[in-house]
């Protein structure tokens, strides 16, 4: 029985992947191409950068009129992808006209973020379709977000690995490895089928990989990790900081030492853990942690 159930999981994730796949790559050469089209008419008419106030009420009216007021765009995709909270199906749409009017006035946005929302949200509506239970949308919308952002710029292992990285910091969702793997290969083939082609750079002067060259991207690589840290404990300073009175001490670093406990106060720092923001790390996690969990629909 028990490999009978794993046989029939394995074939479900595949359709599952491939079916999140196709979509991805419709609607990822779908979102590149509108973007190419309105951008290259607003560089053909200059004038319609005077109309920037206009592609903002626009997107304004778009959020009323899909009630999407609330909507937290990228982290609410990151959000379901970690706990499977069903998304908005409507942010879908919202997305992707509110991206099109911004890049045809010659506002300023990214694609990444608006290709993991519309990943997310197709995902999370598949999700409903075929009554997945939370655990298993979770790692559709992983595989949802891998499919668009792979259909979009034609990375697939990129897209791939990147969403799998949202369930906890530092680690491989490996669950999800075999859906998001599937859709994100089988969209950059779907989006290149539709003339979507990932960007190429050539490099005008040859790169020598000497012991020097790989010290310094060594030491290049261990800083850029030090800066994440340090952005990341401002920002989680900067949001706990007026929640309550800080410790004598500690002062706006209190956060990052005192748990949460109903009927504590800052003050109180008998029980305390150091950098409180990543207590869900554990000691023994490798760079690969395989969480188990049911895959039933």
């Amino acid at each position: 029985r028990d490999a009978a159930r794993l046989i029939r999981h394995f074939w479900s994730w595949c359709f599952l992947g491939c079916v999140m796949g196709i979509l991805g790559g419709l609607i990822g050469a779908g979102f590149h191409h509108t973007l190419h089209f309105v951008t290259h008419l607003r560089q053909e008419n200059g004038w319609l950068i005077l109309l920037l106030p206009v592609g903002r009420g626009l997107t304004v009216w778009l959020d009323k009129l899909l009630k999407l007021q609330t909507n937290r765009g990228t982290n609410e995709i990151i959000d379901a992808a970690l706990d499977g909270r069903p998304i908005s199906p409507l942010i879908a749409p919202g997305i992707f006209l509110a991206s099109s009017f911004t890049h045809l006035f010659g506002g300023s946005a990214g694609r990444e973020g608006a290709a993991l929302q519309l990943g997310g949200s197709i995902a999370s509506l598949l999700g409903r379709i075929f009554r997945l239970k939370e655990n298993s949308r979770r790692v559709l919308i992983m595989a949802g977000m891998s499919a668009v952002f792979a259909g979009l710029f034609g990375t697939p292992l990129t897209a791939c690995l990147f969403t799998m990285e949202f369930a906890s910091v530092g680690t491989i969702f490996t669950p999800a490895l075999l859906p998001c793997y599937l859709a994100a290969f089988m969209a950059s083939r779907v989006s290149l089928v539709l003339g979507v082609h990932p960007e190429v750079y050539f490099l005008n002067e040859s790169v020598s990989f000497t012991a020097t060259a790989n010290i310094q991207v060594l030491v290049l690589s261990v800083a850029i990790g030090f800066l994440g840290i340090a952005m990341c404990f401002f920002q989680f300073v900067q949001q706990h900081q007026t929640v309550r009175t800080a410790a004598d001490r500690l002062r706006k670093f209190a956060p990052f030492f005192i748990t949460h406990i109903a009927g504590r106060g800052t003050d109180q720092s008998g029980n305390r853990v150091f950098f409180h923001k990543f207590r869900h790390i554990q000691p023994d996690h490798c760079i690969f942690t395989t969480i188990k969990f049911s895959c039933q629909h």
